[in-house]
């Protein structure tokens, strides 16, 4: 009996082995991947992924090593689909990146310490990456590499330079919106740096180093893959009023998207997470200005910057181009916000006392359940799709006057996911909508009935010279079919159950 009681205790306290780290690591992170691999929905940009004829998409888009990867990993020049096996690749290398990263935040980590690292791959906004099948391993195995970028240390000045920048470029030439983890992941060993009372010369030394980093990454990017991306993608907002006042209301966007996560359910989670952040980061500043005094004020300088910097880089560098992408999968800069308020939160709760740190499962399980729901919502979206495109498929063959007739598909104005099974989800947890971020037009649908000769095309003065003088063949529930100067289009109906996303 004394054995019973005290064996739970000691499994707690322990120091993990790097092994046991990896394997924890690697159930946590296929935990949050299965949804997505049971629900095997391809993705729009997957389906043309996934065609024979766009091998260099992933060039022109400034992301060569993505190119280079399913090369490798399909033993051909071409994007062979081969899901789920780099997904599961790129999990062993996030569950190999989460236990080093661990074991550079707490030298002799326990299992409570692995919880602060996970949000990198549980945060809300990385289901919105996972989604793509083809896209989704890239963008982690980039962030791996923006991981290790973070942690190298190396006995040599200089290459604590190179080494890291060069690691930055890789991640850069996987997925450019990287960059924003690289820059939060910074502003934790920051803050890390204060926590445990460096001087303010050091601190700056880490800066510089961090700038450095940054900077040589950002080269190696540009002279390499940025050279092949198309010019249309290298915009930038001009340098005045109009255009700060663009990145204004770009940010307010953003925040607007983020609050979509906090539910009625969720809101005192969020709150009290963001209050024990808070106290840790008041208490580690106090603690460095009470143990150095002056020798530690321009540290505290710069510690006291690490909120600003830690909010622009959600956003970060996707702020200032002219070509505004918001999307959950653009906004990967949230993942190492998460990482500082959990590592900000356990250094509060493990000053009351240590077993409290385990209170951080409970916002890792709000994540954990997020995903297994979104995973809901994408397995209804691929049985809408497939029920449509039969539907479809059956109407269009049996009708004589679209025999081997070029049959287009429009769509109707509207926003987010079109799932009417999922209205009630959809609406209780809006949020799930802006990460699936599907119009009508961009279902699978068009793809399934390639043998129709189906083609896409949402021009909406077509649509109204259709239903002014077109005749209608088919009035479905979900769609209409219509016929005029010998063209039949697809009209795609609005839903009245389809809920709407709150105002921008």
């Amino acid at each position: 009996m004394a054995y019973a009681s005290i064996a739970p205790r000691h499994l707690l306290d322990r120091e993990l082995s790097p092994a046991q780290a990896r394997w924890f690591f690697l159930l946590a992170v296929l935990a949050f991947a299965l949804p997505f691999i049971l629900a095997d929905y391809r993705y729009v940009d997957d389906n043309w992924r996934s065609e024979l004829d766009v091998q260099r998409a992933w060039r022109v888009e400034g992301r060569i090593l993505a190119e280079v990867f399913y090369r490798i990993m399909t033993f051909s020049g071409v994007t062979v689909d081969i899901f789920p096996l780099p997904l599961l690749l790129a999990c062993v290398a996030m569950a190999f990146a989460l236990a080093a990263l661990v074991k550079h935040y707490f030298i002799e980590p326990r299992l409570s310490h692995c919880l602060v690292v996970l949000p990198l791959w549980y945060s809300p906004m990385y289901l919105g990456n996972l989604t793509y099948q083809y896209d989704g391993p890239t963008m982690t195995l980039s962030m791996v590499a923006a991981i290790y970028a973070v942690i190298w240390r190396g006995r040599n000045t200089l290459l604590n330079v190179l080494v890291p920048g060069c690691l930055l470029g890789v991640a850069l030439c996987l997925y450019q919106v990287t960059v924003n983890v690289f820059v939060g992941l910074c502003c934790i060993e920051l803050i890390r740096a204060v926590r445990f009372q460096l001087p303010g010369r050091s601190v700056c030394s880490l800066l510089g180093r961090q700038l450095g980093q940054l900077v040589l990454g950002l080269f190696v990017y540009y002279a390499s893959a940025y050279q092949l991306m198309h010019t249309d993608r290298k915009g930038m907002l001009p340098l005045n009023a109009e255009g700060l006042g663009e990145l204004g209301l770009r940010a307010g966007r953003i925040m607007h998207k983020i609050s979509l996560f906090i539910t009625d359910g969720n809101g005192w989670m969020w709150i009290a997470l963001a209050v024990l952040a808070a106290i840790g980061y008041l208490w580690i500043a106090l603690r460095q200005l009470r143990a150095l005094g002056l020798a530690g004020l321009g540290g505290v300088l710069i510690y006291l910057l690490v909120p600003l910097v830690l909010a622009f880089s959600i956003g970060g560098m996707i702020l200032p181009f002219a070509e505004f992408t918001l999307e959950a999968r653009t906004l990967m800069g949230l993942s190492p916000v998460l990482v500082a308020l959990f590592y900000l939160a356990q250094f509060s709760l493990s000053r009351v006392h240590p077993r409290l740190e385990w209170l951080l499962v409970i916002p890792l399980m709000c994540m954990l359940s997020l995903s297994f729901v979104y995973g809901r919502v994408l397995a209804a979206q691929k049985t809408l799709e497939r029920s449509l495109a039969q539907d479809l498929h059956h109407d269009i063959t049996r009708l004589p006057e679209l025999r081997n007739k070029p049959v287009y598909w429009t769509s109707v104005d509207c926003t987010g996911a079109w799932l009417p099974a999922l209205s009630g989800t959809l609406e209780n947890l809006p949020a799930l909508r802006f990460v699936l971020s599907l119009k009508p037009c961009e279902m699978d649908t068009v793809e399934n009935l390639t043998d129709l000769n189906l083609e896409a095309n949402d021009d909406l003065f077509l649509r109204l010279m259709v239903h002014s003088t077109g005749q209608r063949l088919v009035d479905n529930k979900y769609y209409d079919i219509w016929l005029l100067n010998g063209y039949g289009y697809v009209n795609i109906k609005p839903v009245d159950k389809t809920p709407k996303l709150p105002s921008e």
